[in-house]
């Protein structure tokens, strides 16, 4: 297994090509980036990365794909889309947050949303990439925030992307 293999973005450096057969053969079906990728989140650990890779699994059965019907109100708001690509070639995901009001939000679609967003921007990665570039624009946004959002997603991120 090569650099050129796992994608220019991911770190190899994390773990070592036993390391990453070892894993491969608890998930043979898995793709050589996604089983790169939790490497890297567990710093090679593979008892740990089998663990996190089997609940991301799970996680991914019980929540999508991210239908878009599921998520109308918050979709058509405007508060997220893909546009272009940055130098990199990494898509880029644009979030609104002067659109978003967290005191009139559908938490449940507005975590759908963001799903279905995520999701589609993975899917339109070139196969040398595993990165999205996220781009918060703040302008005009209330000082306010929508800690409970935040929380939902930062698990969400944490533990699947």
């Amino acid at each position: 297994m090569s650099q050129a293999e796992i994608g220019t973005d991911l770190d190899a450096s994390k773990y070592t090509p036993e390391q990453y057969e070892e894993f491969k053969k608890l998930f043979p079906e898995q793709s050589t980036n996604t089983l790169a990728r939790f490497l890297i989140a567990r710093n090679g650990n593979i008892e740990l990365a089998s663990t996190l890779l089997s609940e991301h699994l799970t996680w991914r059965k019980d929540n999508l794909p991210a239908l878009k019907e599921t998520c109308l109100i918050e979709f058509e708001s405007g508060k997220a889309y893909i546009r272009g690509k940055d130098l990199l070639g990494h898509p880029i995901l644009h979030f609104h947050t002067y659109l978003h009001d967290p005191y009139d939000r559908h938490i449940d679609e507005l975590i759908r949303m963001t799903l279905l967003v995520f999701e589609t921007a993975l899917s339109k990665l070139e196969n040398n990439l595993s990165k999205i570039t996220v781009l918060l624009n703040r302008v005009g946004a209330s000082s306010g925030s929508d800690v409970e959002f935040a929380q939902k997603l930062t698990g969400i991120l944490q533990n699947n992307y």
